[in-house]
């Protein structure tokens, strides 16, 4: 079994997909080394979700004889692939395994970087995760209706649609609400917005986003408002006119792009601001060798860099110390350094391994003015 990376079209694959019945486990299990670095520890940890998922399968809530047993067949190749060689934990820092028995599902993806162990069962792989890794995804916007709703995912370069809030609510009460009075259809309607802003919040708890945007009437957009978590609320960025049943993936995107682009230059704004107060007090580094010698010290707490930055730098092999192309020995042991042509991808890699957060400004050269590289330190 091939071991594959995040990319749009597998995201898109997974997200398009729906079982008829059978249940799709999605697992994501956590690699991360200050955690995770014995393999004993990693096993304890995979073997815990594994058994979480044949307990619930077993138990078969909502599902027929010949769904628990496929929903058994997908947990035993989950536990073979863990414990057979497959599995391995280079160069990731997470593991994402989606499977299904009904349609021979099996994907495994090596994740950029630690992710919450969890283990989730439903019609549907759980994506929301890997669209926050693969696009910078902080958005989710949420479409609706009187009976059904929509939830995308993603951020400024694309949206995926992950869900169908409502939708099974809306099927089986439709032929009743003909016949009820207008003041019940309208209870109905705020029971079903009670129940999609229910749904909205259990999945944003799983995958947290930053910014949500709603697209419905004005009529109901602030019934549904009323009924988000506050938490949800703190979040909203705006409101979008669509199609709520017909729209597209790139109809939302547009729809969108405006408050897209509001909150984004917004965010660049706060976060340039800190970094020139941080810089007039220390508590910032700008240039090559000074962000690479703050993310060997672990003192990142959000990592900035310039559109298309590029500079080639030093690996220690032994130790991890990052510098300068022209050290070819490690300050710190005297082991002899790997050259990186592009050390971009390792500073990003590192930020993300001591939970900095990165950012990539697209209306401002104040980063290219530093060096293309710059970060915001811890202390």
């Amino acid at each position: 079994m091939q071991v594959g990376q995040i990319d749009g079209d597998t995201i898109r694959r997974l997200a398009s997909y729906e079982s008829q019945g059978s249940p799709v486990l999605s697992f994501y299990v956590d690699l991360n080394p200050s955690e995770y670095a014995a393999a004993g520890a990693r096993s304890t940890a995979v073997r815990s979700l594994v058994d979480d998922a044949h307990r619930r399968i077993e138990a078969g809530e909502g599902l027929s004889h010949d769904e628990r047993k496929q929903g058994l067949e997908a947990v035993q190749r989950v536990r073979d692939w863990f414990e057979g060689s497959g599995f391995s934990v280079e160069a990731a820092h997470g593991i994402a395994v989606f499977a299904c028995a009904q349609d021979d599902l099996f994907e495994v993806l090596k994740l950029p970087r630690s992710v919450a162990s969890e283990l989730v069962v439903d019609r549907k792989p759980f994506v929301e995760p890997l669209l926050e890794m693969a696009v910078g995804g902080g958005w989710c916007v949420l479409l609706a209706s009187r009976d059904v709703a929509r939830m995308f995912r993603g951020g400024v370069d694309r949206l995926d649609e992950v869900a169908a809030l409502g939708e099974e609510t809306a099927r089986s009460e439709g032929a009743q609400s003909q016949a009820r009075d207008q003041g019940s259809a309208e209870e109905e309607v705020d029971d079903h917005l009670r129940r999609v802003a229910a749904l909205l919040y259990e999945r944003f708890k799983r995958a947290p986003f930053e910014h949500l945007a709603l697209g419905a009437t004005s009529e109901l957009a602030p019934r549904l408002e009323s009924e988000l978590h506050p938490d949800l609320r703190a979040r909203l960025a705006g409101r979008i006119d669509v199609d709520v049943g017909n729209a597209s993936a790139d109809d939302v995107l547009a729809a969108a792009q405006e408050s897209m682009d509001e909150e984004e230059r917004r965010r660049e704004d706060e976060v340039l601001g800190r970094l020139r107060e941080r810089m007039s007090d220390g508590r910032a580094a700008g240039g090559l060798e000074n962000v690479l010698a703050a993310l060997t010290e672990q003192r990142v707490e959000m990592l900035l860099l310039a559109h298309g930055f590029s500079a080639s730098g030093a690996l220690c092999p032994q130790c991890g110390w990052l510098g300068g192309a022209e050290v070819t020995r490690c300050p710190a042991d005297e082991t002899e350094t790997e050259r990186r042509d592009d050390i971009g991808d390792l500073a990003i890699d590192r930020a993300l391994g001591q939970s900095a957060m990165v950012l990539v400004p697209r209306r401002s050269t104040e980063v290219d003015d530093l060096g293309g590289l710059a970060a915001i330190l811890r202390y």
